[in-house]
């Protein structure tokens, strides 16, 4: 094996390994090798090293496209033209009882109204049957079992299962490169120049051509195909050969060029543009990259068209895909996202902290306090959790810091602040629950805004505790004076979310409507009355706006890919039967569910977790008549546990940027009001009321 096969170490190793067992039982047989790879990696000749090393007779024939079952087992002598079947033919032409016999391409075997060859075949490579079998032209039984059978196919999915389990399976990878070069200095170049007729210093292919070659004209997985192109560079050779018996050709990189034309392959441009998609495809002939590209046509067929020779798997998964980011509740998620964006930019975040700073900020953790209050008020406009820790942090961090406060109190309370971006409405989270789960928007925010006043009055009352505790300084009470201009500054960002969820709750416009609103307020006062946008922030605010909404639509896109297939094979249904054979009542599967949702906030981003974990719970929540309204709280509050809890965090990540602090101080920081969340999550359970009072008010 390593004489005459270069690399391989593995599949040489299994091989050694299967010889060596039946060295030691005195019977290699029993098994059958099948070696499985693309074309040209030398599956044929690795059966023909393991005759000679053996010492037996190597016989070779192919199944592939064989649809009678005689040629199996052989035809009976009633028929014209009857012969023996191919395994008897075999060892009638080695003159052997014990020989090697390959059988090439048995992913290729057929079957047809003259029988089923693969179910013949079982007779004859099955160590149990083959000791007696029986050819019917010859009629008489004969020991089989002392043959060794070697296959080889390029793939297993064609396969029949009972044949491949009879099956020792050896995969052949294909070689890398360095691989390729070995087998072309060793083997194929002295090959190719004894066939065409020449000597050494007739052809010469220094390492670097071999590797050019390899490179731009045979980057196949086997060798089949370098083979080939070297044939070609040796006609060519041969026939300067014969016009002038003096040449000797030493073959450059640009040569190649002349030789073969230009290179069949190149390297893929990793810099894509907008629209195109490269991915990785595995196929029998080896590895293979594909572009998947989108392009915008103007045309009057509206709508997204999928064109190529896609299978049905495929079309139906893009076609979900698609549909599922087309409703108009899914229209408010990028105007919200864009109002983030520009309340942090526009000096309107600023305000808030600002005016939070001038009621509170002689108290005990007067700034952290403010932070938070800020944070609340942001929140009821952003719908972005991460927007909001980034848009307050900004501001409040380094002032706590230069007022005496811990980095870490200082992190931790706008990491914690942050997360009632996601609960406090207008909620991003809640509308995509909301369309997952063909909720009313406007009630799913109801039922979060007494809930989320709730979790930033439990997260001051922490940072109050804690500021007391650590005796922080306190700012200098500040004079009515100076209160009213910052009240006066503040009103018009103070007018947004009355805007914003007053609309919606009087009917006035639904939540989309008041994302769009909430953009062309944003953007008027940030320019009107704060003068801190200009056109370069806003081409900013709208690109990065563009990247998080493409984010959470992507994420959306494939989670509904996802849930469709859970419902095929009926996941929900399955759990919903294990929880009610385990007999939990209604609150035990609260309990069992929010507790699980905060593992899983450890490791999963928590958006990607909303999309993935609902439709999955739907058939149970169903079964317990759970209502989804107050679900949808406490899946939002273990969301908010999940910013907070790492490694996967992203308030943590966000505030530890803008604090330039260290992970572990944000993560310290942070605990106590992830402490303080769960306590919520407990008294919601225990007290849906606290959710389900104001929907049913206001309907």
């Amino acid at each position: 094996l390593e004489a005459e096969h270069e690399g391989l170490a593995d599949v040489k190793e299994r091989i050694i390994e299967f010889l060596g067992v039946g060295a030691l039982t005195g019977r290699v047989a029993g098994s059958i090798l099948l070696l499985v790879g693309p074309p040209g990696v030398g599956k044929t000749s690795i059966g023909r090293s393991i005759a000679d090393a053996l010492g037996r007779k190597f016989y070779r024939f192919s199944v592939g496209g064989m649809r009678d079952e005689a040629e199996i087992k052989g035809h009976r002598r009633t028929y014209i033209g009857a012969m023996p079947g191919k395994f008897m033919q075999a060892l009638r032409e080695v003159q052997s009882a014990n020989p090697v016999i390959m059988l090439d391409e048995i992913d290729k075997i057929g079957s047809a109204y003259q029988g089923d060859p693969a179910s013949a075949l079982l007779e004859v490579l099955d160590p149990e049957q083959n000791a007696n079998f029986l050819d019917h032209y010859l009629d008489v039984r004969f020991d089989l079992s002392r043959v060794l059978f070697v296959c080889t196919a390029n793939q297993l999915d064609s396969i029949p299962r009972p044949l491949l389990d009879r099956m020792e399976v050896i995969r052949l990878a294909g070689y890398v490169m360095e691989e390729k070069l070995a087998i072309a200095k060793k083997h194929l170049v002295p090959r190719v120049r004894q066939r065409a007729g020449l000597k050494a210093r007739q052809l010469t292919l220094p390492d670097a051509t071999l590797r050019a070659l390899i490179d731009g004209y045979a980057r196949e997985a086997g060798v089949r195909n370098l083979e080939q192109q070297l044939n070609r560079i040796a006609r060519k050779v041969a026939l300067k050969v014969l016009e002038s018996p003096t040449t000797q050709e030493r073959v450059s990189q640009e040569g190649l060029v002349k030789l073969l034309g230009q290179p069949v392959f190149r390297h893929e441009n990793p810099q894509r543009g907008v629209g195109v998609v490269t991915g990785l495809a595995w196929t029998a002939m080896g590895g293979a990259t594909l572009e998947v590209e989108a392009a915008r046509v103007h045309s009057k067929q509206r709508g997204f068209r999928l064109t190529g020779q896609l299978g049905e798997v495929m079309r139906e998964s893009a076609e979900i895909a698609y549909n599922s980011l087309t409703p108009f509740t899914l229209m408010a998620v990028p105007f919200f996202v864009i109002t983030a964006n520009l309340m942090g930019v526009g000096g309107i975040s600023d305000s808030l902290v600002r005016l939070a700073r001038s009621w509170v900020g002689h108290f005990w953790g007067g700034l952290g306090i403010a932070t938070i209050l800020a944070c609340t008020v942001f929140s009821a406009i952003s719908g972005s959790s991460v927007a909001t820790a980034l848009a307050v942090g900004t501001v409040t961090i380094p002032a706590m810091v230069a007022a005496g406060y811990d980095k870490s109190y200082a992190m931790g309370v706008t990491a914690a602040g942050g997360t009632l971006g996601i609960l406090i409405p207008p909620s991003i989270p809640l509308i995509l629950y909301g369309f997952i789960t063909n909720q009313s928007v406007i009630d799913l925010f109801s039922a979060a805004l007494i809930p989320g006043l709730l979790a930033s009055g439990s997260l001051l009352v922490c940072c109050v505790v804690v500021a007391r505790k650590r005796r922080y300084p306190t700012l200098p009470k500040e004079t009515w004076t100076q209160r009213w201009k910052a009240t006066r500054h503040a009103l018009p960002s103070l007018l947004l979310p009355v805007l914003i969820l007053g609309g919606i709750y009087s009917g006035a416009y639904t939540p989309t409507e008041a994302a769009v609103i909430s953009v062309g307020y944003s953007l008027i006062i940030s320019q009107v009355f704060y003068e801190r946008i200009g056109f370069e922030q806003l081409l900013r605010s709208i690109g990065k706006s563009m990247i998080d909404t493409s984010l959470i639509m992507i994420i959306l896109a494939a989670a509904m890919l996802l849930g469709h297939y859970l419902s095929i094979v009926d996941l929900g249904g399955r759990i919903a039967e294990a929880i009610q054979a385990v007999g939990l009542g209604r609150l035990g599967f609260l309990f069992l569910i929010v507790a699980v949702l905060f593992v899983l906030g450890t490791f999963m981003e928590v958006t990607s977790m909303l999309l993935i974990m609902v439709p999955m719970l739907i058939p149970a929540m169903t079964a317990l008549q759970v209502n989804p309204i107050h679900f949808a709280v406490l899946f939002v509050i273990a969301m908010e546990v999940g910013l907070l809890t790492p490694p996967v965090g992203m308030n943590l990540y966000v505030v530890a940027r803008v604090g330039q602090g260290s992970l572990r101080d944000a993560i310290v920081g942070s605990l106590p009001y992830v402490v303080a969340l769960m306590v919520l999550a407990v008294v919601i359970i225990l007290m849906p009321q606290i959710a389900l009072w104001l929907p049913a008010a206001l309907r």
